[in-house]
């Protein structure tokens, strides 16, 4: 779905340039469709420069990240609305008469700098998601990777009241705050010591009374919770 979407907006953009051409060479008198420099640098802009950059838009985007062209819309708005603004801008010079090149070039030049400026935004804003959410990932680690060792003993307990003890400690683990921050370290590695000695406590002697580990690692989780919170 998402590559559709990536690949019919560059498919309307080509047939927007070839349609907008084939009007250009019907309606133009075909001596005077490159007669004049301020034609040709407009129609250069408005096409070539115009597809190129608009596809190679879309085309980064994508590659970067697939999920980008439908999380974050605004980025292949802003794409179309600098197409058109191009095409709008050209048509005007090109159907004006106009033979100095200058202000329509001056014209072409800003649309193309602030096209670039609008790129480089892009560039930044994916890079800043991007780090945003290896960040998240990174801090969230921690509480997927603590209810993964809860539940690696499972297989091992055979006692139902057991079983029902470390189900529940995993799932106060699964729904504890998943952020974390540098201040916790230390708590942190307390609860995974704690869980740590739980589960070889298990495997060496399942029928012991571990009332008080399960006890330990459950106050350390509300304090952590409790400062998570605070931290926010």
């Amino acid at each position: 779905m998402k590559n559709k979407i990536a690949l019919i907006l560059i498919v309307s953009v080509l047939l927007i340039a070839v349609a907008l051409n084939v009007v250009l060479g019907i309606v133009l008198n075909k001596d005077a469709f490159f007669g004049t420099a301020a034609f040709t640098v407009a129609w250069i802009f408005t096409f070539p420069v115009n597809v190129v950059l608009t596809v190679a838009t879309i085309l980064y985007v994508l590659a970067k990240n697939k999920d980008f062209v439908v999380r974050f819309p605004p980025i292949l708005y802003g794409t179309c609305a600098f197409s058109a603004v191009y095409f709008v801008a050209g048509a005007i010079i090109m159907f004006s008469g106009t033979e100095k090149v200058g202000a329509p070039l001056a014209v072409e030049i800003l649309i193309t700098l602030l096209y670039v400026i609008y790129l480089l935004l892009i560039g930044m804003g994916i890079g800043y998601v991007e780090s945003a959410q290896r960040y998240t990932k990174r801090k969230v680690q921690y509480i997927g990777l603590l209810e993964a060792d809860v539940k690696s003993i499972l297989p091992y307990v055979t006692d139902d009241a057991m079983r029902d003890k470390l189900t529940a400690l995993a799932e106060k683990i699964r729904f504890s705050d998943p952020m974390s921050h540098e201040s916790l370290a230390d708590c942190e590695k307390k609860i995974s010591r704690a869980v740590m000695n739980l589960i070889m406590s298990i495997k060496t002697n399942p029928e012991a009374d571990l009332a008080a580990e399960f006890t330990e690692i459950e106050a350390l989780l509300e304090y952590r919770n409790a400062r998570c919170k605070l931290l926010k």
